[in-house]
């Protein structure tokens, strides 16, 4: 359950990481540890304690790792957390280099489950398709374009060029009315 609980809290960074803009939304961190809780297949209550007692574990090896290699000591190795072997995804740094994975026994096979999360982290995200050009007004495209320009310009220039815009729409309007 640790290493699925890992990866799936490693995929939804608004649980753990504080310098996203969304970390305080509430609704946000709920709907995140229903997913975790949902692919983790247990209640969300457990997950989320699991979870605590997890990163706290973390961060006291960490601790102890930061420790043993400030100390000079050559016989001291760092300790060794047991799932570092978990992979880091994109959305979770934190591993330290001097923390060495334990030397594996044997390999543990991954449920089918556990293979389709791994790749689902694995896979680059893909960006939401682009709206629907038909939904875009070409018009209001164009005039919010202009914003920046028109902003760097002093209040008489602006007015001055609003002026002239408007008597150009106004003179077209009114040769498109007398056709």
């Amino acid at each position: 359950m640790e290493e699925t609980l890992i990866v799936a809290v490693s995929g939804n960074p608004v649980i753990y990481d504080t310098t996203l803009p969304t970390y305080k939304d509430v609704d946000l961190k709920r709907d995140a540890w229903l997913k975790v809780a949902q692919l983790v297949g247990r209640p969300e209550d457990e997950c989320r304690k699991r979870w605590k007692s997890l990163r706290d574990q973390f961060v006291k090896e960490r601790k102890k790792c930061r420790e043993a290699s400030r100390s000079g000591a050559g016989g001291n190795t760092p300790p060794k957390w047991r799932y570092i072997p978990v992979p880091p995804t994109p959305h979770f740094q934190g591993w330290e280099p001097e923390m060495r994975p334990p030397q594996a026994k044997r390999a543990r096979v991954l449920s089918a489950f556990e293979k389709a999360i791994l790749e689902a982290i694995r896979a680059p995200s893909t960006p939401p398709p682009p709206a629907a050009l038909s939904s875009v007004d070409e018009d209001e495209v164009f005039f919010k374009s202009l914003i920046p320009m028109m902003r760097r310009l002093s209040t008489e220039d602006k007015e001055d060029i609003k002026f002239k815009i408007y008597g150009m729409v106004f003179e077209a309007t009114r040769q498109s009315s007398d056709q």
